[in-house]
């Protein structure tokens, strides 16, 4: 990541923001900001990829400076009720890692439940850096768990849940949803298998991530016989 950009333009794209307003009219219930996965956003939070000297580097609250700022402008189009976030606190997707994230992640989270978002989306760290391998990191945070208490509306968790684990986790209070990734692929009706406890079909990662036909639309539902 650059330094010394301009504090007015951190990514260099021009002098003004993003036109946003198009999207309202296509169809959209909302719009989910991703600042996970090692992205755009995630590199401005962590200090292991933002070396920056101006006022979007260096302390916490510089380096969630454009976080925060890319939530407004997208609040202003869409209002806080349409608007929701994702992050991966302890994330290492695509090279991504603070080393002391709770410090980093405490200050954003907290600034973030001020705006009113409609739901924080967190991925657990035991899931985080799947994309072409299967990932299952021991050892670590849940990160609904940890984030639970600083966060006032909706919180979404994300990562190797199964039906059972994803119950515990609601009924605990540790999240208000669950989010199904790999496994809604490979089961186009999977809200239907888990609230009847049928057994899932398994996904072929192969297929992730574009190619051929293969992969998407050819995954049977139960009354197909899946």
């Amino acid at each position: 990541m650059r330094t010394g950009q301009s504090d007015s333009d951190p990514a260099g794209g021009g002098g003004s923001g993003p036109d946003l307003s198009g999207e309202t009219f296509a169809g959209f219930d909302g719009v989910e900001i991703h600042g996970a996965n090692g992205y755009l956003l995630e590199q401005f939070l962590q200090s292991r990829s933002n070396q920056r000297t101006d006022a979007y580097g260096g302390s916490i609250e510089n380096r969630c400076r454009l976080m925060l700022e890319v939530t407004r402008a997208v609040l202003d189009v869409w209002g806080p009720e349409r608007t929701g976030i994702r992050l991966s606190p302890y994330g290492i997707a695509n090279d991504s890692g603070e080393d002391e994230p709770m410090p980093l992640y405490s200050h954003l989270v907290g600034e973030l439940d001020k705006l009113g978002l409609a739901y924080l989306h967190l991925i657990e760290p035991r899931a985080s850096g799947a994309g072409q391998r299967e990932v299952d990191n021991q050892g670590v945070p849940s990160a609904a768990v940890l984030f639970r208490p600083m966060w006032r509306n909706t919180l979404i968790a994300a990562g190797n849940f199964k039906r059972d684990g994803a119950n515990d986790m609601i009924a605990n209070g540790d999240t208000d949803a669950v989010a199904f990734g790999r496994l809604f692929i490979s089961n186009p009706d999977l809200p239907t298998r888990l609230r009847v406890d049928a057994p899932l079909t398994p996904y072929n990662r192969a297929t992730f991530y574009g190619g051929g036909e293969e992969g998407y639309l050819d995954y049977p539902t139960l009354e197909a016989g899946g």
